[in-house]
């Protein structure tokens, strides 16, 4: 029993010595390891037109936003309502946006 702790004591100590080393040695390695955005490349491969499609998609929807938001407002007077309204509408819009950006 107490040979099977010194062992796991040894195991953890080894990795957590290793890690220390990583970290010290190359910091971004280990910040960017897990990170969505550390591909090698931020674009994506599109169809023909797929982009047009998606700048159209964009385009409709920031043409529509003042409108749709006016509309919303008329009939819902709660100041949550509207704001979860605006933040669920900007969150679409940048979505949107990320969208067409990564198709370029």
């Amino acid at each position: 029993m107490r040979l099977r702790l010194v062992f796991a004591l040894l195991a953890v100590s080894i990795v957590v010595s290793i890690g220390a080393v990583v970290a010290i040695a190359a910091p971004g390695a280990v910040s960017q390891a897990a990170s969505p955005n550390a591909s090698a490349s931020s674009s994506e491969y599109c169809p023909a037109g797929e982009s047009d499609r998606r700048k159209a998609v964009l385009h409709r929807f920031v043409k529509h936003m003042k409108a749709n938001r006016r509309k919303f407002f008329r009939t819902h007077h709660s100041r949550k309502a509207r704001a979860h309204f605006v933040k669920k509408q900007l969150r679409q819009l940048h979505a949107l946006q990320r969208a067409a950006a990564s198709c370029d």
